[in-house]
């Protein structure tokens, strides 16, 4: 009896389980909403393209957080670009491949960043893709002045707006 009672039970519960985390379909998702320090949203039938505003980390450096997310899943990483040399770095996932629709991933970047986690960002940068990559993150040197987000599905990230903000007068500066 017992049996028949808990097989019963699975039954009735194993199809509301489904229905946990059901991202919702948007027939025609607005336009891309900009922000402040170069913060955006781009929303997607399924979610939304992010990025948080850019960081001024000093000396010629910034960042900004990338990401999609539908409210059952995200993914994050960020880039890191030295304005001076143009030289860019991007920790975590690369966000230029398509992005699954509800598809059970979730990679959230700051939870890696100090304080709550190891990654320094005030690090030199071939210092901090190491330590990056030593802890198992994905790590992706992006060409100089280069913009693999550009004309892409996976958002509008401008990777220059950063430098263009806080270092106006450096090559990272130019727009991409």
């Amino acid at each position: 009896m017992r049996r028949i009672c808990f097989i019963s039970l699975l039954a009735v519960l194993a199809p509301l389980s489904a229905l946990a985390c059901s991202p919702g379909y948007v027939e025609n998702p607005g336009p891309i909403e900009h922000g402040d320090l170069c913060s955006y949203v781009e929303p997607q039938h399924i979610g939304e393209n992010f990025g948080e505003p850019a960081l001024d980390l000093g000396e010629g450096r910034v960042a900004q957080i990338i990401g999609y997310g539908n409210g059952c899943d995200l993914d994050s990483s960020i880039i890191l670009t030295q304005c001076t040399s143009s030289q860019q770095v991007q920790i975590g996932p690369d966000l230029t491949q398509a992005v699954p629709n509800g598809g059970g991933f979730l990679y959230d970047i700051k939870s890696a960043i100090a304080p709550n986690g190891a990654l320094e960002l005030r690090d030199p940068l071939p210092e901090l893709a190491a330590s990056a990559a030593r802890r198992g993150h994905d790590i992706t040197w992006l060409e100089p002045l280069s913009n693999p987000y550009k004309a892409r599905s996976t958002g509008p990230a401008d990777l220059s707006c950063a430098c263009r903000t806080f270092y106006p007068d450096t090559p990272g500066a130019q727009k991409r």
